[in-house]
């Protein structure tokens, strides 16, 4: 997730971000038994690998470059490591290839069939018309009123793997998540800091109503002084991510992860920022550009559909055998089976 956009995803050899939150499309072939894997400034951590899943070894060779020695081979064994600056590295690496003189081929698989096959981007959810809207489906709208300059921070839970899956980065300076240390309401503030850094360029935060209310009187920090970002607002009641684990390793056991969240339009006109609520389809991508162009600091608040579960079956069963719990399908109950079911349509 930090490299989003490192490579522009509408570029025809781009297959997005790989792990839990990924693409089908990057999942699905780095997985799919490749020769070779060059792995460039990755820990190869839990996330980014699906619980560390032994099908992305390739079957001849993984080159690991890496700046700091203890990450290479940390997580899989390496049949090559280069130690260096990643941009050094790769500059040395383009040289070495121009020198074989070997003639250039077309990707072994048909990159644009894949992404066709695998919903690039373009899963149904992201066009539903459904109320509450889908997750995915802002998304879908977001990028359609973002322009082509924005600077867009995400903050954490659930709302990081929307943005991470669903909304296309054309730059690499596109979006910041501050998935590091995953502190929650972190993104929520640290978007006033990115505007004063790029005051030319439109900046907003994605948060849920969760990272919110953590850090949300930084609204009235950007009114006091001015600085207009936009805080759109994920709204379901909960803290989803945490509420999804509860639902499906503790069997819908919920114990502080639901809340009433406040009316967010009538807090952002207190503060003296501008507050839109967008609840039907077609409704985020007008609030969004309303909010842009008011040149003012700007909540826009979109109630979403609260049992929409982002991907995380290796991360959820991962969770089941570090507990001991019986294997996940024995443990549900129906409205968990229905839960699951919602989440393992992909995957």
């Amino acid at each position: 997730m930090p490299g989003k956009g490192a490579i522009p995803e509408d570029h025809p050899l781009a297959l997005g971000c790989i792990g839990l939150y990924g693409t089908r499309a990057a999942n699905g072939y780095l997985r799919s038994e490749l020769d070779v894997l060059l792995v460039v400034g990755s820990s190869l951590h839990e996330f980014s690998t699906h619980v560390w899943d032994p099908a992305l070894k390739p079957t001849k060779a993984l080159i690991h470059v890496d700046i700091d020695p203890s990450e290479i081979g940390k997580n899989y064994p390496v049949d090559l490591g280069l130690l260096g600056d990643a941009g050094v590295v790769l500059e040395a690496l383009v040289e070495q290839v121009r020198a074989l003189k070997i003639a250039e081929r077309q990707p072994a698989e048909d990159f644009a069939a894949l992404k066709s096959r695998t919903e690039y981007f373009s899963e149904p959810a992201m066009t539903s018309t459904e109320v509450p809207l889908k997750p995915q489906r802002v998304m879908a709208e977001l990028r359609e009123a973002l322009p082509e300059d924005a600077l867009v921070f995400t903050d954490i839970g659930n709302t990081v793997t929307w943005v991470e899956r669903c909304l296309l980065a054309r730059r690499p300076d596109m979006i910041m998540s501050l998935c590091g240390l995953a502190a929650m309401g972190s993104g929520v503030a640290a978007c006033l800091g990115g505007k004063l850094a790029a005051p030319d360029r439109p900046t907003m935060v994605v948060c849920g109503d969760g990272d919110f209310q953590m850090h949300g009187m930084e609204v009235m920090t950007a009114v006091s002084h001015n600085i207009p970002v936009v805080w759109l607002i994920l709204q379901n009641d909960s803290l989803a991510m945490v509420r999804d684990i509860q639902t499906m390793t503790y069997k819908g056991r919920y114990v502080a992860s639901e809340f009433k969240a406040p009316d967010f339009v009538k807090m952002a006109g207190s503060f003296g920022a501008l507050g839109l609520r967008a609840e039907k389809p077609g409704e985020v991508a007008t609030a969004m550009r309303t909010a842009f162009a008011s040149g003012r600091p700007a909540i826009v608040s979109v109630p979403i559909d609260p049992n929409e579960m982002p991907p995380a079956k290796a991360r959820m069963m991962a969770m089941d055998r570090s507990l001991g719990n019986p294997p996940l399908m024995q443990s549900l109950s129906l409205g968990g089976l229905k839960t699951l079911w919602s989440m393992l349509r992909e995957r």
